[in-house]
């Protein structure tokens, strides 16, 4: 090797992993001052470089904000997406509060899941009949789920309390629910699972085919973040977003009643 200096080598998730520039100025991040579904942006903003969280957080080193676009987002969409429906507006409505309040400004680390994350890379939005979103909240190293909380609780009630907040528990995991009810009596929620980032080991392990992986799906994910669509937002996915759904959905490209027999998550108390 002489005076070259041998380089680890880079965790892989199956494909090139070069960043993709953003191509224009991102959009106005600043909220009106009554959350309303009719003041969500119309269409998805393009950004020259995502946006990164106001309030700086303890993470893992290995788990960084989304630098650039996912290479699987290019624009062009195998099915359509639902943006007219009423479960599509309140679903938006949750997933503009989990970007632009929980993320930016509160700087919570996030990614979609599960059959929010299909619609993002299949439909670029909502899957049609959908009613509800997943995503995944990283929990800080030094934050307690009480704490997280009470800082979006915070947030919320500033907005004049769009949304039901609410600690759920089944006795093997707890997580934070959203919920919205429409004129109509229909009560429209978000899943939004918490996983502690203690967890995560430091360094990623070698795997059976000499590759270097992470040992949860969740690390693996939250080391790989990338901004996707979800019309009309922008949102945060992960680089490898199309074998995961393979994984779990099989043929996820083609419509289907099959729901992921398993998914990104271990079962974590926290």
């Amino acid at each position: 090797m002489g005076d070259e200096q041998r380089q680890a080598p880079k965790p892989t998730y199956g494909y090139d992993s070069e960043p993709l520039a953003f191509e224009e100025e991102g959009e106005d991040s600043s909220l009106p001052a009554v959350w309303d579904v009719m003041a969500l942006p119309s269409q998805p903003a393009e950004e020259q470089r995502p946006p990164q969280p106001q309030t700086p957080r303890a993470y893992p080193a290995a788990v960084l904000a989304a630098q650039r676009r996912c290479k699987f987002d290019t624009g062009s969409y195998l099915r359509a997406a639902d943006s007219n429906s009423t479960a599509a507006k309140h679903v938006t409505a949750f997933l503009h509060f989990l970007e632009v309040r929980a993320y930016r400004k509160l700087g919570f680390l996030y990614l979609l899941r599960d059959g929010s994350l299909l619609g993002a890379v299949r439909n670029g939005g909502m899957i049609p009949d959908d009613a509800d979103l997943d995503a995944v909240l990283l929990l800080p190293l030094d934050m307690t789920l009480e704490q997280v909380h009470a800082a979006v609780e915070a947030e919320l009630r500033a907005l004049r309390s769009p949304f039901q907040l609410l600690i759920n528990d089944d006795g093997r995991s707890r997580w934070l629910a959203m919920l919205r009810t429409a004129p109509d009596g229909t009560v429209f929620h978000m899943d939004l699972t918490v996983y502690p980032s203690q967890l995560f080991v430091g360094a990623p392990i070698r795997g059976f085919k000499g590759d270097l992986i992470y040992p949860t799906r969740v690390q693996a994910a939250f080391t790989a973040l990338c901004r996707c669509t979800y019309f009309p937002l922008r949102t945060n996915c992960f680089d490898h977003a199309e074998a995961y759904l393979t994984s779990i959905y099989g043929d996820f490209r083609s419509p289907s009643k099959t729901h992921a027999y398993m998914n990104i998550l271990e079962e974590v108390y926290v």
